[in-house]
């Protein structure tokens, strides 16, 4: 295992079979999908039923219309902050997962690129306004799932996504876009026709039947990994400096992963990297972090390797976490060696 630590090391295992580790009256609200096709002749709007993201070119405007009812206006800093989150998310990074820390409270990226692309809409054409309103969305909703049956065999961040994904079908016809889980495009068509073939329907569905359906479809996906340089292109570069800036603004709440030439590479572990090293995010640059990119691939090519049963016993570890949830406490063993739960989600 060389020097790494056990935290590093399991984090490592947990990415490399792309899974995602994040612990963690509202049919009223929907989406203002940016970009995407309208009901009825208007588009819905996020949170109230009113006009979506516009092209006014203002990103700094912050709406004076709220998903939940809400006037809190957003300061200069909060704007740079969700700035910096949507640049990082609209990268040609494909699948960035997990989860983004605002004020506070922690709003599953799946959510947000589900929010935009259910109906159609386009990432690119999302502002800062619009993103200020899928976050109090998201409150809504992850407040809603608190009087839903829990599933143990699905992450709270996968519940509340599908729980807002449940109520928008139900309300809009002849839906076009994609659900987002675990980083994976799923499109609606697709789940939609699965539910006839399996004799259910949107209007009745529950998220564990909903969940099982995008399971399947998500198992099926398997990023093609290709060789990384040893210096970044113009391009990549560009995108190197996204990421920085992206850490640099959550801080050590930083999680989640995204893929970089068909490699999943983990927040965290670039985090423990640069713990473990004595350097400091503030001042990485994008040739340090593409080293850092070059060991991580390294270390998942040899995690990619471990046999069959220890793969399985990771997955088994990863399901019994993902039900635990923030806050757990206690024990899991693996190949002999008991090893402390708030050790690893610290």
């Amino acid at each position: 295992m060389g020097t790494l630590t056990w935290t590093v090391w399991l984090l490592l295992a947990f990415t490399a079979l792309a899974i995602n580790v994040e612990v963690g009256a509202a049919p009223e609200y929907e989406t203002g999908v940016a970009g995407g096709k309208q009901h009825s002749g208007q588009n819905p709007g996020y949170g109230d039923g009113g006009k979506g993201g516009d092209d006014d070119g203002d990103d700094h405007d912050d709406g004076g219309r709220q998903g939940h009812g809400h006037k809190k206006e957003l300061s200069k800093n909060q704007k740079n902050i969700l700035q910096k989150i949507l640049k990082y998310l609209k990268l040609r990074l494909e699948n960035a997962k997990g989860e983004i820390e605002f004020d506070g409270h922690r709003i599953s990226i799946d959510f947000i690129l589900t929010a935009v692309n259910i109906n159609g809409g386009n990432i690119e054409k999302v502002k800062v306004k619009d993103l200020w309103e899928i976050i109090q969305l998201y409150e809504i909703y992850e407040k809603k799932l608190e009087s839903e049956p829990q599933n143990r065999n699905i992450s709270k961040d996968e519940q509340v996504t599908l729980l807002y994904a449940i109520t928008y079908l139900r309300k809009h016809k002849d839906v076009t876009g994609d659900i987002v889980i675990d980083g994976v495009k799923i499109p609606v068509t697709y789940v939609l026709n699965q539910l006839k073939k399996h004799g259910q329907d949107i209007r009745n569905v529950t998220i564990e039947q909903l969940y099982k359906i995008i399971d399947a479809y998500i198992s099926k996906y398997i990023p093609t990994p290709s060789p990384l340089g040893k210096q970044p292109t113009e391009e990549q570069k560009i995108e190197l400096r996204a990421i920085i800036d992206f850490l640099k603004a959550q801080g050590s709440n930083a999680v989640g992963s995204f893929i970089l030439s068909g490699h999943r590479i983990s927040v965290r572990f670039i985090l423990n990297y640069l713990a473990q090293h004595g350097l400091n995010v503030k001042n990485l640059t994008a040739q340090e972090l593409w080293r850092i990119i070059h060991a991580y691939v390294n270390e998942t090519d040899k995690l990619n390797k471990l046999p069959a049963k220890e793969k399985t016993d990771l997955r088994k570890i990863l399901k019994y976490l993902k039900f635990l949830g923030e806050g757990a406490t206690g024990e899991i063993a693996f190949n002999g060696t008991r090893i402390s739960v708030d050790f690893i989600l610290t």
